[in-house]
């Protein structure tokens, strides 16, 4: 027992003696017919408030120790980035697998190839998403080695992550944060799980990014990730790529 909680709980102990002891003694003059002296009454009030208060703090807390050990408290895996930035949002990755949430990522993946496209300065393709995805994106989410996650910021869904596992590699196909949600490390620290996380299913495994070599703000994300162009990478069909694991690219 650490020293502060020594001290709580002896000053408890005195204070409910003090007050059991002085409302003792009233009880005693009343019954004997004698005014209760202002001491004796002080003395009471004292202790059993004191005791009051005390045991609602108590109370407050062995109802949060039992809270954490039967799990209410999520357990959610979060970023460096996120442990040792204060205010940063806690993130997490969802699986988009109901029906709730995959139309949710529908949305979140419509919205992110407009902005796309008005970024290169064109109209939205009508089947963006098969253009991006090479398929519908229910295809795309029921394929073998389809990852698809949502992005949740302190709990509400703000952007997307599709993943895919290649022979050899893994895709990241999209990733996606809402315009307002932004600057805030979201897409880095979500990044940064998926990359612990498929280290944990591959101990050496080549990433690839998917984007556009007009996307000049998605080239420099990627590459503050630490991802860099492949050599086969052509301006038609770029590709920045990192390695998860093993020897470090370029070394």
């Amino acid at each position: 027992m650490s020293g502060v909680a020594w001290v709580r709980k002896a000053v408890m102990g005195v204070s409910v003696g003090v007050g059991v002891v002085g409302l003792a003694l009233a009880i005693a003059y009343r019954m004997a017919h004698h005014s209760i002296p202002l001491w004796d009454e002080t003395v009471t009030v004292y202790g059993l408030i004191f005791s009051m208060f005390l045991g609602f703090d108590v109370l407050a807390r062995e109802l949060g120790r039992a809270r954490m050990s039967n799990g209410r408290r999520p357990l959610v895996v979060r970023s460096d980035a996120a442990l040792t930035a204060p205010g940063r949002p806690v993130v997490r990755l969802v699986r988009a697998t109901d029906a709730t949430r995959a139309s949710s990522l529908a949305t979140l993946v419509e919205a992110c190839l407009a902005e796309v496209s008005a970024l290169e300065g064109r109209p939205p393709l009508p089947e963006a998403i098969v253009h991006w995805l090479g398929q519908p994106l229910d295809q795309w989410v029921a394929q073998d080695g389809a990852h698809p996650f949502l992005v949740m910021a302190d709990g509400t869904a703000v952007g997307c992550l599709l993943v895919s596992a290649e022979e050899g590699s893994y895709r990241i196909a999209l990733v996606y944060v809402k315009p307002g949600y932004r600057r805030r490390g979201i897409a880095s620290a979500a990044m940064a799980q998926t990359e612990t996380w498929i280290a944990l299913l591959a101990p050496e495994v080549l990433l690839c990014a998917d984007t556009t070599s007009a996307n000049a703000r998605a080239i420099r994300f990627w590459q503050s990730c630490g991802f860099q162009w492949e050599a086969a990478a052509t301006p038609r069909h770029p590709m920045l790529v990192k390695r998860v694991g093993g020897a470090p690219m370029g070394s």
